[in-house]
């Protein structure tokens, strides 16, 4: 819209030259335009810079309040991982081939795209050795662990809770976690459920309400 109007005056000030009261009218209008659409600006600037100021400061408030929970969540990541490894240490080709491949016309089994892509994973799991996986799979507990924090963070800053006033209360629930934050007037509680198995990853997603 601005940009509409300041477009508009331009003309007018290019089509009236001749007539003084016009142009200074016009010449002032676009100034005061180019001004306001500055402002928004710096005050867009501002509110992001605010934004992610209260981003951190929610970010680090959970990260301290989920210090025994991550530690649990790596060191079951870590227990997975090992098991994990002893697993694919025993699966050959043929393996894979029979229980994802498909019978081609002559009878024999072959690989899927889908399953040559799995068999070269094991591969590569095999390869790098015992230690190597669990380093990997520790790292990507850890970021996934961040990245969650963050999602969170996300979603508790939307409820505009005052921070200045902030209490934290944190439950451990066995492997889960349940995190009250209030400011005496809004309340928002954010709990875990994770899950891992044999051959399941250990996982977990926060739910908030």
């Amino acid at each position: 819209m601005c940009k509409f109007i300041f477009d508009l005056f331009r003309k007018i000030l290019i089509f009236s030259k001749n007539n003084f009261k016009i142009t200074l009218f016009a010449r002032l209008l676009i100034t005061f335009i180019y001004q306001l659409n500055n402002y928004h600006y710096i005050c867009s600037v501002n509110g992001q810079i605010k934004n992610k100021i209260i981003m951190k400061q929610i970010v680090e408030v959970l990260k301290k309040e989920t210090k025994e929970f991550k530690s649990k969540y790596i060191s079951l990541t870590e227990d997975w991982s090992k098991k994990e490894f002893k697993r694919l240490s025993d699966v050959k080709e043929s393996d894979i081939v029979n229980e994802r491949g498909f019978v081609n016309r002559s009878g024999r089994k072959e690989h899927t795209k889908a399953s040559f892509s799995y068999w070269n994973n094991i591969k590569r799991i095999q390869s790098k050795g015992l230690a190597s996986f669990v380093s990997e799979s520790k790292k990507d507990a850890e970021e996934n662990y961040i990245s969650s924090i963050e999602k969170l963070a996300s979603k508790i800053a939307e409820k505009g809770l005052v921070l200045s006033k902030l209490k934290v209360k944190t439950v451990q629930l066995g492997v889960n976690l349940e995190i009250v934050l209030t400011d005496g007037n809004k309340t928002v509680k954010a709990f875990t459920i994770i899950a891992s198995g044999d051959i399941q990853k250990p996982h977990y997603r926060y739910l908030i309400k």
